[in-house]
């Protein structure tokens, strides 16, 4: 009989060396693809942030101008100026004969009226501008440049943006057209 204690030594149990070299390899290689992964998504995600930031800054920037485009050539006293006080008061504006915007001469007549705001109004309508971030804005968000250009053509403005410093450049543009235009007689 045997002793307990006496085992005989079987040379095929467990993992041989090449067996235990290719699984960690197996290993290692999907850790580093999930590392590759998330710090992609890291990256991707930071992007979109600024793009979103971007974004953000030039739909404000437009809400802006519109607003502008909506006051101008107003008849003050009503409710187009946007004060409080005369909301109740009829929209008016000066569009008519006498008026640099009307008469047969006049910007409404020769479908000039955005040339006409943009030499009427250049401080507020600048040919070429950048555009400025909130003071709390983080660091990497106010690196990207966002630059605002203004063309006329016609009645309408075309409002271009494109930036710089930033993960993409960025290009898009909108077009506003003056609310003085739907009163032009």
């Amino acid at each position: 009989m045997k002793n307990f204690h006496q085992r005989r030594v079987n040379n095929n149990a467990g993992f041989s060396l090449p067996e235990v070299l290719v699984s960690t390899s197996i290993l290692m290689m999907v850790v580093a693809g999930t590392a590759q992964t998330q710090t992609n998504s890291i990256g991707v995600t930071a992007d979109a942030h600024q793009h979103n930031a971007i974004e953000a800054l030039i739909a404000e920037d437009i809400d802006n101008l519109q607003r502008e485009t909506f006051r101008w050539m107003c008849k003050q006293g009503t409710a187009c100026t946007g004060e409080p006080l005369n909301s109740h008061i009829p929209m008016r504006y000066l569009t008519g004969n006498g008026t640099p915007l009307g008469g047969k001469s006049g910007s409404c007549a020769n479908n000039t009226l955005a040339e006409h705001m943009l030499r009427d109004q250049p401080e507020l309508f600048p040919l070429a501008a950048r555009v400025n971030w909130a003071n709390n804005s983080p660091n990497h968000i106010k690196a990207v440049a966002v630059n605002r250009s203004i063309q006329a053509k016609g009645n309408e403005l075309i409002i271009s943006y494109t930036t710089s410093g930033g993960a993409k450049t960025f290009t898009t543009s909108r077009t506003l057209v003056p609310q003085a235009i739907h009163w032009c007689g």
